[in-house]
């Protein structure tokens, strides 16, 4: 993957009642992705302190740095249905 390849990301529900929502755009960048500096402030914002801590400690066991990256996009489209 390189920067510039186009991405589509999608977050869907798969029970009824069905919804997604898609953003694509370009990648401006892939970095390397450590849990401190990238897992644990989203965990914490969802989580609280210590929730998001304990998620984060939970990650520990199966995360590989050398397998793992953060990809940035641009978004330039988004498309969503909720059928609520």
């Amino acid at each position: 993957m390189n920067v510039g390849t186009r991405i589509t990301l999608t977050a869907q529900r798969h029970k009824s009642p069905y919804a997604y929502v898609s953003a694509e755009g370009p990648i401006t960048g892939i970095h390397p992705y450590t849990l401190d500096g990238d897992l644990l402030p989203m965990a914490t914002r969802y989580l609280g302190d210590e929730g998001g801590q304990a998620y984060v400690d939970g990650a520990r066991t199966s995360f590989n740095p050398e397998t793992s990256v953060r990809i940035t996009m641009r978004p330039e489209r988004f498309l969503s249905a909720n059928y609520d």
